[in-house]
């Protein structure tokens, strides 16, 4: 499953730039996940992909506020590259993220089993005609 398969959760789209610098100094796919947290230290706005992190704010007032809301409300939350622009850009200026956020976490301490039946194997393939097995579906789920 990819994070971008994700559904659920208020959505938003903001365009952000590197605050520190002029881009963000290397090549960053479309779907790449990611993470916006809050510094500890002085409140800043921190995007991390991988072991890659950045200062970030909103390329204007609105995708700032956008931002601010997000830090603010500090929900359970999971993000992903939408695109960079110039797209394909080995040191892009800006990018447009996607952030869902969610209301609460479930936090299970053990392990998880579920099972898959045809009728979960029904019910997926009418939202993705690829999941036309048990197996596939396990393979999408993990």
């Amino acid at each position: 499953m990819r994070i971008s398969d994700i559904q659920r959760g208020d959505s938003s789209l903001i365009e952000i730039k590197s605050a520190n610098s002029d881009g963000f100094g290397k090549r960053i796919d479309s779907l790449t996940e990611a993470s916006v947290v809050s510094s500890e230290l002085n409140g800043d706005l921190i995007l991390r992909i991988g072991q890659d992190t950045w200062d970030i704010v909103g390329i204007n007032d609105h995708n700032q506020a956008l931002l601010n809301r997000i830090s603010e409300r500090n929900l359970p939350r999971m993000t992903w590259v939408g695109t960079t622009l110039p797209a394909k850009n080995f040191n892009p200026k800006s990018m447009v993220i996607e952030v869902r956020e969610f209301p609460s976490e479930y936090i299970w301490p053990d392990a998880v089993d579920f099972g898959v039946d045809d009728r979960i194997v029904d019910a997926m393939r009418s939202k993705r005609k690829s999941l036309d097995s048990i197996s596939r579906l396990i393979t999408w789920f993990t």
